[in-house]
């Protein structure tokens, strides 16, 4: 059975990117999503081992793959962002360095999502489609 976190401001689930450059990551997500940084561990190499942002309620983990352990891999993974001005944030998001896949289809007064995720494990900068149709129901 699962449980609420005992460390306060997390959720029983929060993410851990296991990404390379989380400095410039962290920057993009300040930059489009008014991300604010709570934490960054640095090794001897200037590699971030351990980062938290707090971006809105949630908080986000990561860190870069040390070389030396083969397993622990830059990986690609996909977020749900919410934001309440599907234009603005998609504009931010593009000027801070985000790649676009396809243009927002959600109304400027209508609550919905921007897909934000890892591009092949390389950084979290790719964005697609915000999950709202033009009158702003969720859409699959």
């Amino acid at each position: 059975m699962t449980a609420r976190s005992s460390k306060s401001g997390y959720h029983t689930v929060t993410p851990f990117l296991l990404c390379h450059r989380v400095a410039e990551v962290i920057e993009f997500l300040s930059t489009a999503f008014d991300a604010h940084e709570i934490a960054r561990i640095v090794g001897d190499r200037g590699e971030v081992l351990h980062a938290e942002v707090q971006l809105g309620d949630s908080k986000i983990l990561m860190g870069e793959p040390d070389p030396k352990i083969k397993r622990l891999k830059a990986t690609a993974a996909h977020h749900y962002v919410f934001v309440s001005d599907i234009q603005a944030s998609y504009q931010r998001a593009l000027i801070a360095g985000g790649t676009s896949f396809s243009k927002p289809v959600g109304l400027a007064s209508v609550p919905c999502v921007i897909r934000a995720g890892t591009s092949g494990g390389s950084d979290a900068r790719s964005l697609s489609r915000p999950l709202c149709s033009r009158d702003g129901t969720r859409r699959s």
